[in-house]
């Protein structure tokens, strides 16, 4: 993905991003960082571990997106969907 000029960004992505210092939970809980590649589909076995490690680590009252940065290639939201 494109950094400089956001080619091929949506807007929302673009915001995110620009504002991911400030306010990193709201870029993580959509998007993975540029060129982590998406993974998809329900939480694998592999995936699972480390989710409860983090978990006892943090809680769930927490910001997901924040949350979801330590499962590589899943978003904030994609926890949180686990979660419920």
């Amino acid at each position: 993905k494109d950094t400089v000029n956001f080619e091929g960004w949506s807007a929302a992505r673009v915001k995110a991003w620009k504002n991911k210092e400030v306010n990193p939970n709201a870029y993580h809980y959509r998007f993975n960082l540029p060129g982590e590649e998406a993974v998809n589909g329900p939480l694998r076995e592999s995936e699972i571990k480390p989710f409860m490690e983090r978990v006892k680590e943090v809680g769930v009252n927490v910001h997901w997106g924040t949350f979801s940065q330590v499962i590589k290639g899943r978003v904030g939201y994609q926890c949180s969907n686990y979660w419920r």
